[in-house]
């Protein structure tokens, strides 16, 4: 049986009574948290039982401080003498749990508690998910000022296609994030100053999150998956091509050599005709009859008689 477990959870950092009442659900099921970070985060196998969660912020906790400061040490002290139990960090989060449903609540300030929640936002999530927003933007204008004009050739490159998708779900998680915090303490300080208590808030972040992120995943997959296939397309091809460039050479150089041979024949059939050609005129020459007492026959011992040349 498993000792451990690990989930994937959307919950925005300032939603301190959506987490408390997920963690107590999940120590119904039997399930401690443990551990947790931006999305992951590590339960610990436990009996089930109903367990009590609170939720608080402490601006001088961070995760980069070797340990707890003194202020921090003093304070965890103080919820351990009023029944709260420390459970587990996230950055300026303090969880808590108590086994007593009647335990003393750990803020009464509806006002103090919004301060601390927003004196940690703008310690450690709004920059960052503000530079994130910003780099997401850069990319997708790069993206943008290098595809082609056309709409058709646009759509024909999946790879980039792909890729423009993805950056612009992540960009508009980013923006829903901080908007959704935005609102949400604009209407905490509405019920702040009426005299209620901080309004819930993360919604869009909890209930969106998984769909946008989980099909995130499968665009990169398929990016990833598209620009394997294009380059194994390309490198198929291009062996096509060579081995048709073979293919048409060897049959050229064939062609060549045949082409030879039969110059070759037909330069040999001309001068066999030139020389049958040629034959009868030198016998026509040595035939010629030699007319009596002209000048040709001076020296002719035969007189008017033909000669006759035997070759």
């Amino acid at each position: 049986m498993l000792k451990t477990r690990r989930r994937m959870e959307f919950f925005a950092f300032y939603d301190d009574q959506g987490i408390a009442r997920h963690l107590e659900r999940m120590a119904q099921k039997g399930w401690l948290i443990e551990r947790i970070n931006n999305y992951f985060w590590t339960y610990r196998k436990i009996e089930p039982q109903r367990l009590r969660f609170a939720v608080t912020y402490f601006p001088e906790a961070s995760d980069f401080n070797p340990g707890p400061t003194e202020n921090q040490q003093t304070f965890q002290e103080y919820c351990e003498s009023a029944g709260w139990r420390f459970a587990v960090q996230w950055c300026q989060m303090q969880i808590f749990y108590s086994e007593n449903p009647a335990a003393v609540p750990l803020e009464t300030d509806e006002f103090s508690r919004l301060q601390n929640i927003h004196r940690c936002m703008r310690k450690n999530f709004l920059p960052g998910n503000i530079v994130i927003l910003i780099m997401l933007g850069i990319l997708l204008g790069l993206q943008l000022l290098s595809v082609p004009r056309d709409l058709l050739s646009l759509l024909a490159e999946n790879a980039r296609l792909i890729t423009v998708t993805m950056l612009l779900l992540a960009i508009l998680s980013e923006a829903g994030m901080l908007l959704g915090y935005y609102f949400w303490r604009r209407r905490s300080l509405r019920s702040v100053a009426n005299g209620g208590s901080c309004a819930r808030g993360g919604r869009f972040q909890h209930w969106l999150g998984r769909p946008v992120w989980l099909l995130v995943i499968l665009l990169a997959a398929a990016a990833i998956g598209a620009s394997m296939f294009l380059v194994k397309s390309q490198g198929t091809g291009e062996q096509k091509e060579t081995a048709l460039q073979e293919a048409e050479a060897l049959p050229g150089g064939e062609g060549e050599e045949g082409q030879s041979q039969e110059e070759g024949e037909t330069t040999a059939a001309a001068q066999t005709e030139t020389e049958a050609q040629e034959e009868p005129v030198k016998r026509e020459i040595l035939d010629n009859p030699v007319p009596a007492g002209s000048s040709q026959d001076e020296g002719n011992l035969f007189g008017n008689t033909h000669c006759y040349a035997r070759m």
